[in-house]
């Protein structure tokens, strides 16, 4: 008697989104590498040459110019030319900015170097890699960005320590760390960007459709809504702060000794966390107390739908910066500080994406989101005055004021957000 044979499917292939969020994930790796490695150097590069904390961050308005003027390319160019090629020309102008770092000689050519940098920030950063995963991620969608954005926190841990051992693996010479990670950042995301990403995944057509759905506002008709105005307040009361915490931490607790004081025996013993090494080691805590803040904010928001979950993040992320009023008197107090610093800002990156989406559409997400970008400009001011402060007080306390009371008001107007319609016409 025959064998009966069973009638098997074939083994369904495997979804190509999850390739899809592994490059995306490199990219974003790329961005923690970018973003925080020039901060492990500061104080080396501006003793060698010279220089003023201020002057060194005026870099920053060159970064945030050329980034404020990618970030709305970067979502009309993800339209026309897609994915593969805004990504791929991405890390080539990070490799050339560190590059160019790497043999700089005068401040004028820290400036033209810095300006492939935030070239590089837009075509590797938050609003392609965010438009790209809610493309193909339908279901779950929080979760996913949130698993995506991870790359730059597994990015910035990494750096911290390995921009400070190459330093002296090169016999304390920043400039060949610094080709070695511009060598580092195009392997790692050129092959990804040229060989995986996909131009535009299938949750495009079912969440707007072809012809963009009747949620879905034009970037013209985003900016005539209240709710884009009260986004882009909130972005720049959170850069002029993130901007200053971000460049500044380490410098703040290399000044102050006694901080490296306070490292339990533990991660001396488990870690080898040195007291020299303090600083590099608080910059590494905010990314890895990032990591199940963004994975617990796609996943709360996803399944229980919290209102205003933006808002509610901000009035965290002021509760982080007051912590700074007491770190002088308190160093202890800088434990509570990474935590809370770390969850609003890992946070902060899956909710303003998914804000931004809810508020007006995903068809239109890429340009509405980089030209929201535009406030990194202005936002810089903050970093650049409070190394002004420093240099001419000796202290970073004067400018504390500043960002939390935009911090607070930032969140209060957060609370006053709903998604925007489409005016009918006459």
């Amino acid at each position: 008697m025959p064998t009966p044979t069973l009638n098997r499917q074939p083994p369904a292939a495997v979804f190509y989104g999850w390739w899809i969020l592994v490059g995306c994930i490199a990219a974003q790796m790329d961005l923690g590498f970018a973003k925080d490695t020039m901060d492990v150097y500061m104080t080396y590069i501006v003793a060698d040459f010279g220089w003023k904390r201020a002057d060194f961050q005026i870099a920053g308005w060159v970064t945030l110019g050329a980034y404020s003027i990618g970030g709305p390319l970067v979502g009309y160019l993800l339209d026309r030319i897609g994915a593969r090629a805004v990504i791929s020309l991405g890390a080539i102008s990070l490799g050339i900015a560190f590059a160019g770092y790497a043999a700089m000689g005068r401040f004028d050519h820290y400036l033209m170097a810095t300006a492939f940098l935030g070239f590089g920030f837009a075509g590797v950063g938050d609003v392609p890699v965010s438009t790209i995963a809610s493309r193909w991620f339908d279901r779950h969608r929080g979760l996913v960005l949130g698993i995506v954005l991870l790359g730059s926190n597994f990015g910035g841990a990494i750096i911290n320590f390995l921009a400070k051992a190459l330093y002296r693996d090169f016999g304390d010479s920043w400039r060949a760390g610094l080709l070695a990670i511009a060598l580092l950042m195009v392997a790692l995301v050129l092959p990804f960007s040229l060989f995986v990403l996909r131009e535009r995944g299938p949750a495009v057509e079912s969440d707007a459709g072809e012809g963009g759905g009747a949620s879905d506002l034009t970037l013209g008709e985003a900016v005539a809504s209240r709710s884009l105005w009260l986004l882009g307040f909130a972005l720049f009361a959170y850069y002029f702060y993130y901007f200053f915490a971000n460049r500044h931490i380490i410098a703040l607790l290399r000044d102050h000794q006694s901080y490296g004081h306070t490292v339990p025996a533990l991660l001396v013993t488990l870690l080898g966390v040195r007291p020299e090494d303090f600083p590099e080691f608080t910059k590494s805590m905010f990314e890895i107390a990032g990591i199940p803040a963004k994975l617990l904010a796609g996943l709360l928001v996803d399944r229980y739908h919290f209102h205003q979950p933006l808002a509610w993040n901000f009035v965290l992320l002021a509760v982080g910066s007051s912590l700074f009023f007491v770190l002088d008197s308190q160093p202890a107090a800088i434990w509570v500080f990474m935590l809370v610093h770390g969850v609003a800002w890992g946070a902060q990156q899956v909710l303003t994406p998914m804000t931004i989406a809810a508020c007006f559409g995903l068809r239109h997400m890429g340009q509405i989101y980089g030209t929201l970008l535009l406030v990194l400009f202005p936002a810089q001011f903050g970093t650049w005055y409070a190394g002004r402060i420093f240099d001419t007080t000796g202290s970073y306390a004067g400018f504390y004021p500043y960002f939390l009371t935009l911090n607070l008001l930032a969140a209060a107007g957060l609370f006053l957000l709903a998604p925007a319609r489409r005016r009918p016409r006459a």
